[in-house]
């Protein structure tokens, strides 16, 4: 009867990547003595090994085998396989496992159970069927990983990145020289940023009580669902769209002395100052038109709030919503439309009045003339007949 004794189990090498490694073999290196069953060394030669691996000592079904070598040669007793190169080692290595050996078709008892060797655990740890490290970085298609966890490569499925303390999370995307990066936490606490090429792209603002805010651009929103810092666009022509359904308004009245109201607004050009561009390097210097906001807020005081931007002296910086302008232009054209209107009927009443007084100067005119020869002939006749009377 020949039995086996173990020198030493070399631990499955998964998973764990040394910078000079390009690939880590999913093999496993078993060395061992074969004696008979008094404990002495079999004489040299080949022998029939199969390899079976279970997850218990006794009984139950093989995870993974035989893996068979035919005529491994043995020499003062000892051989040495790598299993894995004939049948591929695909075990998770998530529990605890057991080498089943057979010599020359005798199964060998009891089961070798399989223990990992110190350098194949640290720095790697197990809980259950998650691994993990504390230290260092680890690197996923790349041997020089510089962060944390660092992938060349495409990758799917979830994943979760987390800071321990108070600083922000990232995740680093690369492409073509591109940097674009993940935050959370950045600039601060509560919130979700994208930087590209170490310029802030978008800024996610969220509140536990409160609802999540957009920032497009280096702002950190703190007013509106929407900040843009700079300019925005859109692909047609056209407002963007607000629910304005009759059945959802109530106190509804016609806006009036939209001409009035209009008029107290003064419209303005300007640049901005200096020191605001400087917080603000998408603000060209050139003019713009607007209104100031302590003015606007005389007029429209609904329609003026806080940034929550401060200035230099910790005031508040005003922002002003202008719309009420465009509806209030439309009811002004009303209103001048209604006064041409106006203006329309008196003139065509001032135009038939003329019209009537023309036609009676006219009449005036016929019977004046009819008047005048009247008189002629009336001085005609007399001046005849005085004639007549004197000439005798």
């Amino acid at each position: 009867m020949k039995r086996v004794m173990p020198w030493i189990v070399v631990a499955v090498f998964v998973l764990t990547a040394l910078p000079a490694v390009a690939a880590v073999p999913l093999t496993m290196s078993y060395q061992g003595v074969l004696t008979d069953n008094t404990g002495a060394i079999v004489p040299d030669g080949g022998h029939n090994f199969s390899f079976s691996i279970f997850n218990v000592p006794t009984g139950g079904s093989a995870l993974w085998g035989p893996e068979v070598y035919s005529g491994l040669m043995v020499t003062r007793g000892g051989f040495s396989v790598v299993l894995g190169s004939v049948t591929p080692l695909t075990l998770p290595f998530d529990q605890q496992y057991y080498l089943d050996i057979t010599v020359d078709g005798s199964p060998l008892s009891p089961r070798i159970m399989l223990a990992s060797s110190p350098y194949s655990l640290a720095p790697w740890t197990t809980s259950g069927a998650n691994v993990y490290r504390a230290t260092g970085n680890v690197g996923i298609g790349t041997t020089t990983p510089g962060y944390l966890l660092d992938v060349g490569g495409t990758v799917t499925g979830a994943a979760r990145i987390a800071s321990p303390g108070p600083t922000s999370a990232s995740l680093h995307l690369q492409d073509a020289g591109n940097e674009t990066v993940l935050y959370s936490g950045y600039p601060s606490a509560g919130n979700f940023s994208i930087r590209q090429n170490s310029k802030t792209a978008m800024v996610i603002t969220y509140q536990p009580l409160g609802p999540a805010m957009v920032g497009i651009g280096d702002i950190v929103p703190s007013a509106n669902t929407l900040e843009v810092a700079g300019e925005a666009s859109k692909t047609t022509a056209g407002s963007w769209l607000a629910n304005s359904d009759a059945r959802i308004k109530t106190s509804v009245n016609t806006v009036a002395s939209a001409l009035d109201k209009l008029d107290q607004v003064r419209l303005v050009n300007f640049h901005y100052t200096e020191e605001y561009r400087k917080t603000h390097p998408s603000i060209k210097d050139r003019q713009y038109c607007n209104v100031i906001a302590q003015e606007f807020q005389r007029v429209f005081p609904e329609n003026v709030k806080g940034s929550g931007e401060k200035l230099p002296n910790g005031e508040e910086i005003l922002q002003v919503d202008t719309y009420p302008l465009t509806i209030y232009s439309a009811a002004a054209i009303q209103e001048l439309h209604r006064l041409l209107r106006t203006k329309d009927d008196e003139i065509a009443q001032l135009r038939q009045e003329l019209a009537a007084q023309r036609e009676f100067a006219g009449r005036i005119e016929t019977r004046f003339s009819v008047l005048e020869k009247e008189v002629a002939r009336t001085a005609d006749r007399s001046t005849t007949a005085y004639s007549a009377d004197h000439g005798k």
